[in-house]
């Protein structure tokens, strides 16, 4: 019945073992600076408001996000109140809390990877900074994919129609013949408005009333193909 199963990748595929607010903390407490975790939030808050939005211009690039990070960081120690005027904390700082350091797979994807793959086309459909694909590759996980589509590369992120298109056409796919997971319901939601049968991953059981197909480990996808395959 289906040809093709399309993930997200961030919190779907992969997550970062220690959120950024604790990553600053930690990595300023090296550094002999405390702070309160609500003040790391507030400040992580102000600075993506600064820099991400509709109105900011589109990261698409590895050199426009490395321009990024290196406005990020310095920002950040900025609205905690703290100098660096040789750069050399902002530095310190991505070298210990850049989020693909400390990128990790959720522990039942490699078997649910290796159960499919060969039996069906399998893809990614992220919004994502380019260097998601950095996350892919260290984490072995972009061998599994014949495609992979990073909202970054591409110009528009999900739910947008086109994005779903765009992965469904280079995988040479009908929308009727894909499945697609993300833990996010609006992007499940633009994913079934397409065609595509769509899933809501959602650990830990917090949006039992969700309005999608919901499901708790993505063990759940291989039983579901399976059981139309039989």
């Amino acid at each position: 019945m289906y040809q093709a199963i399309f993930f997200d990748a961030g919190n779907t595929l992969l997550h970062t073992a220690v959120d950024k607010g604790e990553r600053f903390r930690k990595a300023l407490a090296s550094k002999g600076l405390e702070f309160a975790r609500e003040a790391v939030k507030e400040a992580i808050v102000q600075v993506e408001g600064e820099l991400l939005g509709p109105d900011k211009p589109w990261i698409g690039t590895e050199e426009q996000e490395a321009r990024f990070w290196q406005d990020y960081y310095p920002r950040l120690l900025g609205a905690l109140g703290v100098s660096d005027g040789g750069g050399e904390l902002a530095r310190h700082l991505k070298r210990e809390t850049f989020y693909v350091k400390w990128c990790v797979v959720y522990p039942e994807v490699y078997a649910v990877l290796e159960a499919v793959q060969g039996r069906y086309r399998l893809g990614i459909i992220s919004n994502a900074f380019p260097s998601m694909r950095d996350a892919l590759d260290r984490l072995g996980l972009s061998k599994y994919f014949q495609g992979i589509t990073i909202s970054a590369d591409v110009g528009v992120s999900k739910p947008d129609p086109l994005i779903y298109r765009m992965a469904l056409e280079g995988l040479g796919v009908a929308p009727g013949d894909s499945i697609f997971v993300d833990d996010v319901d609006r992007n499940v939601i633009g994913a079934e408005g397409l065609g595509m049968t769509a899933f809501l991953i959602d650990r830990a059981g917090q949006h039992r009333d969700a309005d999608c197909q919901r499901i708790e480990s993505l063990e759940e996808i291989v039983r579901y193909v399976f059981g139309h395959t039989s």
